[in-house]
Parts: C-alpha cells; structure tokens; sequence
C-alpha cells in the first residue's frame, strides 16, 4: 500500500474513530447513480425510482442505464448529477428568499462551474428575471458547460472562462457566489481511481491554498449581504473547515441551513455539513454557507459598458416568429452570431461585454439564408421559449435514435419545410423535408457515434 494511503487512511481513523471501518466498508461499495429532472421540461420518467431526500426533483437509480441511447438525455428532461451534490438544491430554497429582501432580480455567479450540474441546479431555481453567469476557468471545458446550459432551455445565463481574480472588475456585482472549489478529490475515491492516485498530504495542502486564493480573488465581487456558498468533494480540515474559519475570522456570518432531523449529513462547525460515503448515499461533500458583512458597498454603477448590436426592425420579425409571442425578447448580432436575449438583462450583457467577461452573447438563433429566411440553430430547437405553434414531427424510439445518429430519417408524409423533431413531446432538434429526402440538422458535435 502506498505511503499516500497510509496517510488518508490516518487522516479518517482521526475524522470518524467510532466509525472509520463503516467509513472503509462504503469506500469499496459501487457507487450509486442518481438523476435530477428539469423542471422546465417535466416528464413522468423516474417516477417508480426513489426520490431524493434534499431535491424533490431528484430520483436515486436501481442500476445505471445507458444515457446516451435515451433521447430524453438530449433532449434536456434531466441531468445526471452526484446525490450529495445537489444538496445545494436544498440551501437554495433556504437562501434565495433571504436575497430576495434585497434584490428583486438577483445575478448569481457560479464560479467552478463545468460541466454544469450545480449551474443547471441553480438554474431551475432562479426567476426569468434573475441572472446567473457560470464560469469555467479551463477553456476546454466551456463547450459542454455551454451545451449543458442550453439543453436546460432557459435564457437568463451566460458563460465566461475567467480567472476568479478578474471578477474584480465587478465589483460588490453578484448577490449570490458559488464556489465548487477544485480540490483533492477525496470524496471522489468510489468512483475515481485517479483521484485515489494522485491523493498526498502535499497536494492536499497544495489545493489549501488554491482554494485560500481563489476565495481571495472572488469575494470582492460579491455585494455587501451577499450570501456564499462555499463547497468541495473532499473531507480533510485544510480544505474544508479552515477555509470556513479564515472567512468568518473576517466577518462572514454563518448561515444556518434547517433539515429534517433524520438526515444522516455530518452537522460541522459554522454551520457547514459533510456527506461521508457511510452516512449518505452520494459521493464525499463538504458544504458551507456565509453571508458577507456590511460596510460600504461598492457601486456597479461605473462598470464600463459596450453598447449591443441590435438586428433591424426586419430580421427581429423574422427571428420573432419563432418564439413564444409573449416573451419579452431582443434580438442582437455579435461576432456574427444572431442571438436573443431577454429585455430584462441588457444591461447586465452590455456590463459583462463592456468588462470583457463574455464572447457570445445570448442563445444563438441561427443564420440567415439568402432569401433572409431563418436557418434555425440546435439551441432554439431546445429553447423552452420556442413558438409552441411551430410545425413538427413525433419520432418513435427508433427513428429518435437514427436521428441522434445522424442515420438516414424515414418518415412517411412528412410536412415539407424545416419541422422540429420531438421525442414524447419534448424536442430533439430540426430537420428540413425536402420531398425526395429529409435533412437532418442536428450538429456534427452532437452526433451519437456509438450504436444505441
């Protein structure tokens, strides 16, 4: 056994000395797969699976079945998300009224945010009027942060890849700060061989500090009243309580977070919990909730700011006809991408433009042909604002699959014309019928590979 296990090993028995060989019994036990349903698009899949103690809208599964053979998957009617993870689900029903009081339409940032389980929670929560901005600082994993968002089918988000040090261009800007913070990866141990590998002391004080600068880096973005949320998937002292200690040394008061008492999360100093592999049925996480003192807020009213583009009277009738008629939108052109947003958040676009944080702006709509007629985008095929009134053809399990694959579609007396796609109701992409053959728009990048 390596010197590294030894170590953790200790480092347990220290944690849990009544019950460190339950702790070492769940560690070698399968872990369990769990799913969390968007609530924009509702269906009855899951509902003979047990429901999830702390989201009522998460089903803990029997067995694991093959999620990318499933056109409810790409469709966006549900995330496959970690158990304990979505404990935030239960924090945010507590603290979102609390901001409230002071804000009618919060901005929330989601700093650590791919691939976008804890952004997609959040935005189930959030009103159409609030703002959430997930950012992924490695640029790799901004495309299926992005994607993720985008099938969820909402509009009030954008994403941005940015150190946490540059938030403070914005500052006192964000009611709400979600730190998943990058970490050892000690509750990652059931189903991460690489995490067991890469475990030392040294890289546990290592991710101490990481963690220590980023929260440095972050906070003087968040207003005065402002709530954090401060998580990692790991257990030791370095990078859990003592990140929670060092901030309430400087004044951040604990939330306290209220839960039935028969749930078996370990209760920690300030307020915070733990979730160990012998007491929950999710993987390790640690979770803790603050609130920034009050002293003198620094105003947003000077971010610097850069005017959008917006399309002319004659591409927003086009673009329009494609949305919900009554959804208060507008249609912009940024680097060469037409794109909606809300009416509501132009501001908070112009700002984060004007700031450099983001490089596309809105969901995009597609492009114009020739003729100015709309070729619409696999993002607004899966918007829940879409125009309920577009035509569109219901696929059977097998056609859903050859369209997934991007197999040749047979479809007898399709409507000519660009027709969405749906699967059991909800929408699996476009495609054009053409009379002698059916095209089939799904991107290249979303195509299934492997046969399902």
């Amino acid at each position: 056994m390596q010197n590294s296990h030894l170590k953790f090993i200790e480092q347990i028995r220290l944690l849990y000395p009544e019950a460190s060989e339950s702790f070492f019994a769940a560690l070698q036990q399968e872990p369990q797969t769990s799913i969390r349903k968007n609530p924009f698009k509702l269906s009855n899949q899951f509902e003979t699976e047990t429901t999830l103690d702390w989201c009522e809208l998460a089903y803990l599964l029997k067995e694991r079945p093959s999620f990318i053979a499933d056109p409810m998957f790409h469709a966006g009617t549900y995330y496959v998300q970690e158990a304990s993870s979505m404990f935030l689900h239960w924090v945010l029903k507590q603290v979102l009224p609390l901001l409230k009081k002071d804000s009618q339409a919060l901005k929330v940032l989601d700093l650590c945010a791919a691939p976008g389980g804890k952004s997609t929670l959040i935005a189930s929560l959030l009103h159409e009027h609030d703002f959430l901005l997930a950012n992924e600082i490695i640029k790799s994993r901004l495309p299926i942060l992005r994607e993720n968002l985008q099938k969820w089918g909402t509009l009030n988000f954008a994403c941005s890849s940015s150190d946490p040090k540059y938030f403070q261009n914005l500052p006192a800007y964000f009611d709400l700060i979600v730190v998943d913070a990058p970490c050892s990866g000690e509750g990652m141990f059931r189903k991460d061989e690489d995490a067991r590998n890469m475990w030392s002391l040294d890289n546990v004080a290592l991710c101490a500090a990481r963690q220590q600068r980023i929260l440095e880096d972050v906070l003087p973005s968040l207003k005065e009243g402002g709530i954090l949320i401060y998580s990692t998937c790991t257990f030791n002292e370095m990078e859990d309580e003592a990140q929670i200690r060092n901030l309430v040394a400087k004044g951040y008061e604990p939330i306290f977070i209220e839960c039935p008492s028969n749930w078996q999360m370990q209760a920690c100093e300030n307020n915070a919990f733990k979730f160990p592999f012998h007491l929950t049925p999710g993987e390790g996480f640690y979770l803790a909730c603050l609130r920034k003192p009050r002293t003198e807020e620094s105003s947003t009213k000077h971010l610097r700011t850069k005017p959008l583009a917006y399309c002319n009277k004659a591409q927003s009738a086009v673009f329009a006809h494609w949305f919900q008629p009554d959804v208060a939108l507008s249609f912009v052109e940024h680097n060469k991408v037409y794109a909606a947003i809300t009416k509501a958040h132009e501001i908070i676009w112009e700002q984060l433009l004007g700031t450099g944080f983001v490089h596309q702006v809105g969901m995009p709509i597609g492009e114009l042909d020739k003729n100015k007629n709309l070729v619409p985008s696999h993002e607004l095929a899966l918007s829940i604002f879409l125009n309920k009134e577009l035509t569109s053809i219901h696929l059977d399990l097998t056609q859903a699959k050859q369209f997934l694959r991007k197999d040749k579609l047979h479809i007898p007396a399709a409507p000519l014309g660009w027709q969405l796609v749906k699967f059991d109701g909800f929408a699996l992409g476009w495609v054009k019928v053409l009379g002698n053959r059916i095209n089939n728009y799904l991107p290249a990048a979303y195509r299934v590979l492997k046969a399902i």
